[in-house]
Formats: structure tokens, sequence, C-alpha cells
């Protein structure tokens, strides 16, 4: 099954948690207990996601999540105002893994705020170049004015997609 991402920029500032997260739109499957059911991702990191779907979760319940990917994560239900659910992996995914869903999440962002320029950087070619120079750019990204967007492919490259102030 191959599922599709959009990044999405936010505007209203960075949350203070402890890992790097990412406003996505992505469909995926989750399972619990022998069953499955739709669900939708609207934000990720690598400790955990928060999903909306019409199955009934609990806090503390244990399910699968089908990343796009296809890899399953075993993650655990924190929190629940349903329809939506915080989940926490019990393995968090690593660099390559968040960064290949970053990067299959296109070009979709909306554009940023007019006091921002979109430049468009060279990162590389694989994943572990991708996630060490992501690591690298989000250490100085705020002193430096700067918010990573997106990822795309670009004549064989992969790309970052920067908004800078002007």
């Amino acid at each position: 099954m191959k599922l599709q991402a959009a990044l999405m920029a936010s505007h209203a500032g960075i949350e203070q948690r402890g890992a790097e997260r990412r406003v996505l739109r992505l469909n995926v499957t989750v399972s619990s207990d022998g069953e499955a059911a739709s669900a939708s991702v609207d934000d990720l990191s690598r400790t955990g996601l928060r999903i909306e779907t019409g199955g009934r979760l609990s806090v503390g319940e244990e399910i699968v999540v089908e990343l796009p990917n296809g890899k399953l994560i075993e993650a655990r239900i924190v929190w629940a105002d349903r329809p939506r659910y915080g989940c926490e992996f019990v393995t968090p995914i690593s660099k390559a893994i968040f960064g290949a869903i970053v990067l299959g999440a296109g070009t979709d962002a909306p554009p940023p705020v007019e006091k921002y320029r979109i430049e468009e950087v060279a990162v590389g070619m694989d994943l572990e170049v991708l996630a060490q120079w992501t690591m690298e750019f989000e250490q100085g990204a705020s002193k430096r004015g700067e918010r990573l967007l997106a990822f795309r492919y670009k004549e064989g490259k992969i790309v970052a997609m920067i908004a800078r102030l002007n």
C-alpha cells in the first residue's frame, strides 16, 4: 500500500518538546488487538505522533502504526481526546526513518509569512547524509533566522527548502 504525505509548515511557532516535530498530513493504518482502522497523522516526531481516527482507543493501549515506508512501529496511547490521540513510540524511530517520512512529504507546504524568502539548498543523495544535515541545520536555524520547510528530489539530489528571514 502506498501512502502519501504532505508536509505543512507551522507559522504558530515551535512547541518546546524534547524531540523535533513536523506537522504532516499522512494516511496510515493503526492496528490493536487484531482490529485495524484508518487514521490520519497530523504531527510526527522521532518519539511519537498524533493521530485522528474513528476507531476507539484507550490511554495505555498499545497499537501498531504502518509508516509510509511500510515499516510497522509499535506505539502506546498517552492521551485521548476522541477522535484525536497522542501516541508515544515504544522505541523512537531513527533519524533516517524520520527523514524519509519528511522527505516523502513533498513540497506542498503553504508559503511562509512575507518576511521570509524561500531558498533551495542541495543536501546530498542518501538518507544518512540527510539525517546528519538536518540535525546540524536545526541546531543553528533559529540563530540564523531560518526554518526548514520541506525536502524534495531535484536532478537526482535531495534538496532542502528553507525559509530565511529577509
